[in-house]
């Protein structure tokens, strides 16, 4: 039922064109239906209109890691890791961009504080990929290089 969660957002937008989160549920509905690039502008608007928007930046970094624009998302990961740091996927995509950098420490100590935040399952097959132990990550003795 996307194109009808589509519908919503866009009338919520038409409503109120300021509301970060009307244009963060239309960038869901609009990745849902696989439009990335109206996905991502709906995003950015969400986040032009609230800087605070931790999930709208989430999920416009996520997007952009689905695009394979990794260096781009990483600004907009990094700062949702900074509004809800416990936030485990928040973690885990911040890891996912740093890895595709280059930046494999600091990929490895986001996936490590994804895991200690949980709600991530993907965190824990990621650290093990890169050497890290789930045991090391719960009991809280992860690499500490990020810098978030």
């Amino acid at each position: 039922r996307f194109e009808e969660a589509l519908r919503s957002s866009d009338e919520a937008v038409a409503i109120d064109p300021q509301s970060s989160a009307a244009h963060n549920v239309r960038g869901r509905a609009l990745l849902n239906l696989r439009r990335r690039d109206e996905a991502i502008e709906s995003f950015k608007t969400s986040v032009e209109k609230d800087p605070t928007n931790a999930y709208a930046q989430n999920n416009l970094g996520y997007t952009l890691i689905q695009e394979g624009r990794f260096t781009e998302a990483v600004p907009y990961l990094e700062e949702a890791v900074r509004l809800q740091a416990g936030t485990g996927v928040f973690q885990n995509n911040l890891g996912m961009a740093y890895e595709h950098t280059n930046q494999v420490d600091k990929a490895k100590a986001a996936y490590a504080k994804a895991v200690q935040a949980g709600g991530s399952e993907a965190a824990d097959d990621n650290l093990v990929r890169l050497g890290g132990t789930i045991d090391d990550a719960r009991a809280g003795q992860p690499d500490d290089e990020t810098a978030h």
